[in-house]
């Protein structure tokens, strides 16, 4: 769970898995500092296996992060190598999807860490932290968004550029305006659908224009 990342007895290696990437990369920067590692994102665990259980020659220690890597998920003497030769180092294995049936995520199920999706109250306060923005278009934003924080923060960025280029100071208006002038992108509803009839319907144009959406 994100408590067992929130004490301060923080374990070697971790499985992070679930849709909030922000979220992640917030708590790998805060692992980073509590633990005093340098962080180094990495392609594969192989790439550090025959050395990191070594001393560095600047006695400098590494958080290191890798993304979906099969090779390590499947080779047993990989995994037993590098996990119990981290030693001071750290390793973060971030998974964009999870087959708990799979040998690897039933022996490593206690390292496993979720990111869920924000609940709407806690996302709209992450929101109003960031900009002052109206609980109405709070909703309008995280709807938006599918209420995935990572893609609140870049629309929020947007606002905030628009807000010092201009003379606009309310947050609100600015949000408006921009919703209004197509700035911010609101997906089409029911998209996929509505390309799928106008494919079996022969109708090229409308098709091309929906498949662009």
């Amino acid at each position: 769970s994100i408590q067992m990342i929130k004490s301060s007895d923080i374990p070697n290696f971790l499985i992070f898995i679930g849709d909030e990437w922000m979220v992640k990369k917030i708590y790998i920067e805060q692992i980073s500092k509590v633990k005093k590692l340098g962080i180094k994102y990495i392609d594969a665990v192989s790439d550090i296996a025959g050395s990191v259980g070594s001393k560095s020659l600047f006695n400098q220690n590494y958080l290191y992060v890798c993304t979906d890597d099969k090779e390590f998920m499947t080779e047993e003497k990989l995994q037993q190598k590098v996990i119990e030769n981290l030693s001071d180092n750290m390793l973060i294995l971030q998974l964009t999807s999870v087959d708990k049936r799979l040998k690897f995520t039933k022996t490593y199920n206690n390292s496993i860490v979720e990111f869920k999706t924000l609940n709407e109250a806690v996302l709209k306060r992450y929101i109003q932290k960031e900009i002052n923005l109206s609980d109405k278009n709070c909703e309008i934003l995280m709807g938006i968004c599918d209420y995935n924080y990572g893609h609140c923060l870049l629309e929020l960025d947007k606002i905030k550029r628009c807000m010092n280029e201009s003379d606009v100071s309310n947050p609100d208006v600015t949000f408006t305006l921009m919703l209004n002038n197509g700035a911010i992108y609101v997906p089409p509803k029911e998209a996929l659908w509505d390309f799928i009839k106008a494919v079996l319907q022969n109708k090229p144009k409308l098709a091309f224009d929906l498949w662009y959406d």
